[in-house]
């Protein structure tokens, strides 16, 4: 049987970020007059769909995209210091001989993405596909999709939020979803993925049941 490609989010799953993510979030949020947050509800907001997050943030729709671009702006400055996932590297070594290829797909710049492979040793992948959230990740999985030559069913993919798993079952792709990252394991079993993983070292186990 044919292997699948695997697909892999960035932030979160394969970049340990969370920390980063809390930092970012308060600077912008100084400077719009936003709510800051505390570690412990970092962990508290990990188990809350993206909408309750927002208003928990008192974050509208409307403003959502500039504190997106601050946040981002903060993240960049510090793409050089962020830590790869433990465990993660020596998995991914492991599924590169195993599968037909590995990307990433990402709303981060394809050249932090560059840096941070680069900087860790993480050099196994066979692309990089970076898209704006601004036309919702299910068109960014077409246009994938679309650019590789790839059938919903030739890919399976690996990520650490609810909004990503929904956008994974918009085009039919079969997701493992990771519980280190932005949501918790609790609220990501409920999307139903194929897949929990609690460790990286798990993931070369569930991927060959999965696929």
């Amino acid at each position: 049987m044919t292997r699948p490609t695997l697909v892999f989010d960035f932030d979160g799953t394969l970049a340990d970020t969370m920390t980063a993510y809390g930092e970012a979030w308060n600077i912008a949020a100084e400077n719009m007059g936003l709510r800051q947050i505390t570690p412990d509800e970092i962990n508290r907001l990990r188990e809350q769909k993206p909408g309750d997050i927002l208003r928990y943030l008192g974050l509208s729709k409307l403003r959502l995209p500039l504190a997106a671009k601050r946040m981002r702006q903060e993240l960049n400055k510090n793409i050089e210091n962020l830590q790869c996932v433990p465990g993660m590297k020596e998995a991914l070594v492991k599924l590169k001989t195993r599968y037909k290829s590995l990307g990433i797909l990402t709303s981060n710049s394809k050249e932090n993405v560059n840096t941070f492979l680069k900087n860790r040793d993480l050099e196994v992948f066979d692309f990089i596909y970076s898209g704006s959230r601004i036309f919702g990740k299910s068109v960014i999985f077409k246009f994938l999709l679309k650019k590789h030559g790839l059938a919903p069913r030739d890919v399976v993919y690996i990520c650490d939020e609810v909004r990503d798993i929904e956008a994974a079952r918009k085009v039919k792709i079969k997701v493992v979803a990771v519980s280190w990252g932005f949501n918790s394991g609790l609220i990501l079993e409920k999307e139903g993925p194929e897949a929990l993983v609690h460790e990286p070292g798990e993931l070369v186990k569930v991927l060959e049941k999965v696929t």
